[in-house]
């Protein structure tokens, strides 16, 4: 890892995961992640099996390039889901002492439902040269024993940097239950990032290295906005908060997770992911897109218009173009 790694605002105070992960990016080009995960067996309680399956697969399963679970340099069965289940996968434990390492090749190209794959930039999770963004209900499966604490190291090309809204462990990053739970993106790749508190809350803010345009400023801008309007930090616990920019060729638009958000370089695209932390799906029934997605969009205007990032004109055109979408 670089200099331009974000410093660590909180360091656990332990390592006591029971998931030990390492996610590999060697070969940008190919657009794959390779991972391992160590599992410790102890909680188990002599399961003969464990289930493993992975959310996005349900919509893309032939993401999944290869699966295979060693113990004891020994390889375990592996049973793959029924019809309609192709997402999910059964290990034979019987044989397995102490732990498990399970290793396998992910696509995690991710195209949100409605949009088309016919553009690369209409995906909000991807590997390029120089640039990944990681979507964390892609790359890491879902076990049916529950979700025990975890460990992440990242094995990335030279000089890239990993921004996640993880707490930092040494050279990792520690992740509770609710961390696995969650579905966030991670930034990978040229990045410079930059750190800053507004009202007690640690964001780190990330930027392709030595790009122009929307930066940590702008952003930081449009944060203090919302804090100052809302008056309560983000839900979804006391981490850090993590803002990944991207270059517009890189992403249409922008995607919001729990405590994350990646968008391409525009002021309001920032502003609109940035209020879904207040709006999120799991905070707003499903069927009221009036409001987390309609009345984002209009907040996300006027927040992008209230911190001095775009032009009184620029924002009436915005209000034009939302009010024809909300009226066709």
């Amino acid at each position: 890892m670089s200099d331009r790694e974000a410093k660590s605002w909180q360091e656990h105070p332990t390592n006591s995961a029971q998931i030990e992960y390492d996610v590999r990016i060697s070969d940008p080009e190919s657009g794959l992640v390779r991972v391992r995960a160590e599992i410790s067996l102890d909680g188990l309680a002599g399961a003969p099996t464990l289930g493993i399956s992975f959310r996005d697969l349900r919509r893309h399963p032939d993401a999944l390039k290869d699966l295979r679970a060693l113990s004891n340099d020994r390889a375990l069965p592996i049973e793959v889901g029924a019809e309609g289940h192709e997402h999910a996968r059964t290990i034979d434990l019987r044989g397995a002492s102490r732990s498990v390492i399970i290793e396998y090749t992910v696509d995690p190209t991710f195209y949100p439902p409605g949009s088309t794959s016919d553009d690369p930039a209409d995906a909000r999770a991807r590997v390029v040269e120089g640039l990944a963004v990681l979507r964390t209900s892609s790359v890491f499966p879902i076990f049916d024993h529950g979700s025990d604490s975890a460990r992440v190291t990242f094995t990335l090309p030279d000089d890239w940097v990993a921004v996640t809204p993880w707490v930092r462990d040494g050279d990792g990053f520690w992740l509770s239950p609710e961390d696995l739970a969650a579905i966030d993106y991670l930034g990978l790749g040229l990045l410079d990032v930059r750190e800053v508190t507004v009202q007690d809350t640690v964001f780190l803010i990330s930027t392709p290295h030595k790009a122009t345009g929307l930066g940590a400023e702008q952003a930081t801008k449009v944060i203090q906005h919302y804090l100052a309007l809302i008056g309560t930090p983000p839900p979804h616990g006391s981490g850090p908060r993590s803002v990944i920019i991207v270059p517009s060729r890189f992403m249409h638009g922008g995607a919001a997770g729990n405590r994350s958000i990646v968008q391409h370089n525009s002021a309001v695209t920032l502003a609109h992911e940035a209020f879904h932390w207040w709006t999120h799906s799991d905070l707003v029934r499903s069927e009221a897109k009036w409001f987390s997605e309609g009345f984002t969009n209009y907040y996300g205007i006027k927040a992008a218009s209230g911190a001095a990032l775009v032009t009184k004109d620029e924002a009436a055109q915005c209000f034009a173009d939302l009010s024809g979408e909300m009226r066709y």
